[in-house]
């Protein structure tokens, strides 16, 4: 049985290429590949070298008014990842039985119903299955097309076996109406990296992959919707399993970048601490370059900590904060403080590590005082700050209760590019001020 997994192309004004690296689909992937009755390959198909520029759907026009060349923010709307054509070439000359497809962002639902579209045109007896974030907390409106076979809610690795080979006719896969999740990590195979071309896959020009030590966050961020898919118990891998895969990386692979994607890595600290102890043991210091892009819970660093992370190779840390406003952190259930976040950032300066911060702009029911305020004090801080525009999607708590404040009931406006929401005291304008304040303070500072 030929199985094809598929990693969409997306269409936005801006891609982070790096990020975009498929380690969900090469997980499921690793769950058959012992199998001999499997004969697997991956598409990443939102991989190329160059974008194409292609029109702004019409429910988005009002962000000309936005991007323009005076404004200098994202003057092109693109298509990031290979033609419809080239994409049907792979697919017939591979001729599947199954396609997996990753199902990741809500926002990009279109596109994907586009590729669902693609395979049923060349083969109407191709069983299509569809995972992801999206596929878990939108089941019904993806089997609404009549073109998807499948939907997997949730962690898929210790089911997907026996939903390609089960001849039931339900549609939807899920753990008794729950999310499937993996409770032992250890149980599962290395991601399947012998599916890709490991030198597509970079980061400052060195080959570059995502690793996984746990999954899961016992955090209740409001605003967050990862506890949809890896749920709120956190689950870890043994230590010596993840200096295995890390091993296996550099020896097999030639990789030097390990970018950590767990969703709270440092929820045990002295966990982490041991990992980064081994990897300098084993490896040397500064022989490796880490990062943790997606985001870091300051709470749990100290300086200890901090000195092994510079020492392992990290030269950044990206720290998560939503938000500098006391009120509004506590409504949010951030669970750091400032006063913390103060001494990681001024540690992390005199050990020579550079910090990015990462903020929301646009919550709705935040004052625009507040988060002026915000800005105001990160800057006094000279830290890079990374904006992220609130947008409303399902699986977050505050889902429902923040689509009243939406401009468009439109899951193609549910990205932070499209500035889709207004506040009680601020429209999108205010939100795109503060957005450009901060890129142009970024762009003359020195860090």
């Amino acid at each position: 049985m030929r199985i094809l997994f598929i990693q969409p192309p997306i269409q936005d004004f801006y891609n982070t290429k790096f990020r975009e690296y498929p380690l969900g689909l090469l997980y499921l992937a690793s769950s058959l590949r012992d199998k001999n009755k499997f004969e697997l390959e991956l598409l990443d198909a939102r991989y190329i070298k160059k974008p194409k520029k292609i029109p702004l759907p019409k429910e988005l026009n009002y962000l000309n008014k936005f991007y323009t060349k005076e404004n200098g923010a994202f003057l092109n709307y693109k298509h990031f990842g290979m033609s419809d054509g080239d994409i049907s070439e792979k697919i017939r000359t591979f001729n599947p039985d199954i396609i997996c497809i990753n199902a990741m962002f809500t926002t990009y639902n279109s596109v994907l119903m586009e590729m669902v579209q693609i395979i049923k045109d060349i083969s109407k007896n191709c069983r299509i299955i569809v995972g992801g974030y999206h596929a878990t907390v939108s089941p019904d409106a993806l089997i609404a097309s009549n073109s998807i076979d499948l939907v997997l809610r949730g962690e898929g690795e210790e089911i997907l076996e026996q939903a390609i080979l089960s001849n039931n006719n339900k549609m939807i896969i899920d753990n008794n109406g729950e999310a499937f999740l993996v409770k032992d990590l250890n149980k599962l195979n290395f991601p399947a990296r012998e599916l890709l071309d490991p030198k597509k896959y970079r980061f400052n020009k060195k080959l570059y992959t995502m690793i996984l030590t746990s999954r899961g966050c016992p955090n209740h961020c409001i605003f967050c919707s990862v506890h949809s898919t890896a749920g709120h118990s956190y689950r870890k891998r043994d230590i010596d399993s993840v200096l295995e895969e890390i091993d296996e990386c550099i020896n097999k692979y030639g990789i030097q970048v390990f970018d950590f994607q767990d969703d709270n890595l440092l929820f045990e600290p002295d966990r982490i601490k041991k990992i980064l102890e081994k990897i300098i043991s084993k490896y040397g210091k500064r022989k490796l370059e880490l990062l943790a892009s997606n985001g870091l819970n300051c709470s749990s660093i100290d300086l200890e900590l901090l000195t092994l992370m510079k020492e392992a190779g990290f030269d950044k840390l990206d720290i998560s904060l939503a938000t500098g406003e006391v009120p509004s952190r506590k409504s949010l259930s951030r669970p750091e403080t400032i006063g913390h976040y103060e001494f990681v950032i001024q540690k992390a300066k005199e050990l020579g590590l550079k910090t990015t911060t990462y903020i929301i702009i646009g919550i709705p029911e935040q004052p625009i005082s507040e988060l002026n305020d915000t800005v105001e004090y990160l800057e006094g801080k000279k830290v890079l700050i990374s904006p992220s525009v609130f947008y409303n999607v399902p699986g977050m708590p505050i889902y429902e209760k923040m689509k009243k404040y939406e401009y468009l009931d439109n899951d193609l406006a549910r990205r932070s590019t499209a500035f889709n929401c207004r506040g009680v005291d601020f429209e999108r304008e205010d939100i795109f001020n503060i957005f450009q304040r901060i890129r142009l303070n970024n762009m003359s500072s020195q860090f």
